[in-house]
């Protein structure tokens, strides 16, 4: 299993997910959409090979 790291990092008067895409009102949104994306990235279809 592979090791994923996210930052949440304070942008002016808001959030940002660290990656300069996203911008966030609270801290506490950055923080779930960070969680989300790793579980959707964990749990995604791998395919037959």
């Amino acid at each position: 299993m592979g090791l994923a790291e996210y930052k949440v990092i304070s942008k002016g008067d808001g959030w940002s997910d660290g990656a300069a895409r996203n911008d966030y009102a609270s801290k506490e949104v950055a923080f779930e959409s960070a969680v989300a994306a790793s579980l959707a990235i964990r749990e995604r279809p791998r395919g037959d090979c």
